[in-house]
């Protein structure tokens, strides 16, 4: 009797530790026109550029968009809606846990232009005052650990 109450809290503990483990990335945003107003309904679409995944979401009446779970990489993040040029971010890196806010304008014209945008996504998080950072593997090779046990920094 006494194992097996053991044995249950073993099992809690281990699901509450991997429920807090975070591995993947979340982005949202706001789609706008030129003069600023929200355009509901666009199609964006996350491409992870070395693994080819493609992921897509669709805007809310107040231009919002959000991908709840990617998986950490490079993106390449296009926003197109019928009577706008397509625009795109060739370049967004997610890494594990980040909360990224793209936000992306949409210029009127034909919808077989396509309009990239070169700039830098930077790491908002306004829901949350939590502080996180992922540590390369460089700098985990560089600890001075005796036998460099990954174990030793527990």
């Amino acid at each position: 009797m006494n194992c097996i109450r053991i044995s249950w809290i073993l099992a809690l503990i281990l699901v509450s530790v991997s429920a807090f483990a975070q591995t993947d990335a979340t982005v949202s945003g706001t789609v706008v026109d030129p003069s600023g107003a929200h355009v509901a309904g666009a199609t964006v679409t996350a491409v992870n550029t070395a693994t080819g995944l493609q992921f897509t979401a669709q805007t809310n009446d107040a231009g919002i968009y959000v991908f709840a779970a990617l998986p950490p990489g490079n993106y390449r993040f296009t926003g197109e809606h019928s009577g706008f040029r397509k625009a795109t971010l060739p370049e967004v890196v997610l890494a594990v846990g980040s909360n990224l806010t793209v936000n992306m304008s949409l210029e009127i014209g034909q919808t077989t232009e396509t309009v990239e945008v070169q700039a830098t996504v930077t790491e908002v998080n306004a829901s949350s005052a939590t502080v996180g950072q992922v540590v390369e593997e460089r700098k985990i090779l560089e600890l001075p650990l005796v036998g460099r046990s990954a174990y030793d920094l527990i």
